[in-house]
Formats: structure tokens, sequence, C-alpha cells
């Protein structure tokens, strides 16, 4: 059975206040655009590389932009 993806607002709403296109968060964290918006939409998660650099490009320690 399939479930629906929650997506994660939080973590559009950091990339859109620094300004970040998903294209240009896709190139610093060295993944495809789709695979970064499918994290955005909660289809995939990052991996832990992936998560602390997040934090690092968004300036956040707050783990619950991936919740």
């Amino acid at each position: 059975m399939l479930t629906k993806s929650k997506p994660r607002s939080k973590l559009i709403q950091l990339r859109k206040a620094k300004g970040f296109t998903q294209e240009q968060m896709a190139k610093l964290l060295n993944v495809t655009r789709a695979t970064y918006a499918n994290y955005e939409t909660g289809y995939r998660s990052p991996n832990l590389t992936n998560v602390i650099e997040m934090k690092k490009i968004l300036e956040t320690t707050d783990d619950t932009i991936f919740l």
C-alpha cells in the first residue's frame, strides 16, 4: 500500500528565505534537482551527509525540518 508523502514545508520555507532555488540547492548538495525536490515533498529522505550540509547551507540547527 502506498502512503502519501508529507511535504516538508519547513525545509521549503528555509530554502526560499535564503533565496535558493531547488536547482541551486541540488548543485550545492551534489544531487539532481529531482532528488532534492523529492526531499522537499517527502518522497525521499536525504542521507546524513546531506542533512548536515543542508543545515549548514540553510544556517539552521533545527532537526524538525525533516519531520
